[in-house]
């Protein structure tokens, strides 16, 4: 729906149709999918990309409803899609600008459900915006969340997600970790047999190891080959990152000219911190997000995910992708796919604080003096990590729940 003006809602939708791509078939089922926010390409908006493709090539029709989308976000479902069959649709649902908070996500899911309604669709997938689907996916456990990062400011969405999680009002429940899972389940009492845990999945087409780029990239950023860089990279929400975290690190570490840190990033988002401070300038570069981001997490030496709490954390999944190791702690869901025994030892386990980050890195510091030879083995056996976490392996099992869920066609 498109606002005619500030003040008035106007119930004419905005539509975006992509059903002269590819040659029709006759689809196994419609689906929607609900996402409110499809303009930024966060870790969970990457996912749902993936999730469309894989459906639109499936053959099944695929109709999303949200508040704003990007031509980004559009045109890599064409790509992904251009070759396939494909019955696309989205309709951008805008409401009246002066309501806020929680009453905003009340009014669209009143909305969406209309449609969904109307539409008689064999299966609804939402991702944290409507009081009503078959498929609920939990890609914030705000609850959670408010509890385990330091300063949090009260957060609407819990009441409205809470609302939701009681109400019981889904066939199944996914979350993207065990964390999240046993927490849900005993936060809000739903069995854990209604919930299912699946792990999101990176695109090995985009991230994946290259030696070829390494040193490349690394004197575009004016590092040295001797250098040991320590890399941070987010695609926003740098107090749940743990952003100060790694500004402690960096200062820790200022007095050895080799250790450098790279942070990729919102330049602007990063001022209110303080990176810019003139003991630091020599020692951090900024980049902001970028679209070979791959060979950021090639060029660097470590990855330093020092988030208080996140419920996956997709950039685990990636750096180890391109053979990077990751510094990250046991509140990060993505540290539950790290079973190697090697690289578990990265892993800070009591607590988040910076000088068990410095602790872990400072091991690995000492390992690389020691066998360099054996610092490459690590990068491969963090890149063949992650191939058991691909996009495509998230896909299938996501298939097998649809069917599993889904209306008989």
């Amino acid at each position: 729906m498109s606002a005619s003006n500030d003040n008035k809602l106007n119930l004419n939708t905005k539509i975006y149709d992509m059903n002269t791509i590819g040659k029709n078939k006759i689809a196994k089922s419609k689906i929607a999918i609900e996402i409110r926010d499809f303009f930024t390409l966060t870790g969970a908006v990457r996912i749902v990309i993936s999730n469309i493709i894989f459906l639109l090539k499936n053959e099944y029709v695929v109709h999303v409803y949200t508040v704003k989308v990007s031509n980004l976000v559009l045109e890599l479902i064409k790509e992904g899609t251009l070759d396939y069959y494909s019955n696309f649709k989205i309709t951008k649902i805008s409401y009246i600008p002066f309501f806020s908070g929680n009453f905003k996500r009340y009014i669209y899911s009143f909305l969406i459900n209309i449609f969904f309604k109307i539409n008689k669709y064999d299966l609804i997938i939402g991702h944290g915006n409507s009081l009503n689907q078959d498929i609920f996916f939990v890609h914030n456990n705000v609850a959670m969340a408010a509890e385990r990062i330091p300063h949090s400011k009260p957060n609407k969405i819990i009441s409205f997600q809470r609302k939701i999680l009681l109400n019981n009002s889904f066939k199944v429940l996914v979350s993207n970790s065990n964390m999240v899972k046993e927490d849900i389940s005993s936060r809000y009492e739903i069995p854990m047999s209604k919930i299912y845990n699946l792990y999101p999945g990176y695109n090995d087409k985009v991230f994946y190891y290259d030696k070829s780029v390494r040193e490349s990239v690394r004197a575009r950023f004016g590092f040295k080959k001797t250098d040991f860089i320590l890399g941070f990279i987010t695609s926003g929400n740098l107090e749940k990152r743990g952003i100060d975290i790694f500004i402690e690190i960096l200062k820790y570490f200022n007095d050895d000219p080799k250790i450098k840190g790279l942070i990729v990033g919102n330049p602007k988002e990063m001022k209110k911190f303080s990176i810019f401070e003139n003991d630091l300038r020599d020692k951090v570069t900024i980049s902001p997000l970028r679209h070979d981001i791959y060979k950021c997490y090639n060029a660097i030496d470590l990855l330093v995910h020092s988030a208080y709490f996140e419920e996956f954390g997709l950039v685990v999944l990636e750096s180890l992708a391109c053979g990077t190791p990751v510094v990250t702690s046991e509140y990060v869901g993505a540290s539950e796919v790290i079973n190697d025994t090697e690289l578990r030892d990265l892993l800070v386990t009591k607590g988040v604080k910076a000088s068990l980050f410095i602790s872990n890195i400072e091991r690995i510091l000492k390992f690389k003096e020691i066998d360099k030879e054996n610092i490459d083995n690590m990068r491969a056996k963090c890149a063949n990590l992650a191939k058991g976490y691909t996009s495509e392996y998230h896909n299938k099992k996501l298939l097998k729940i649809i069917k599993e869920n889904s209306k008989p066609v």
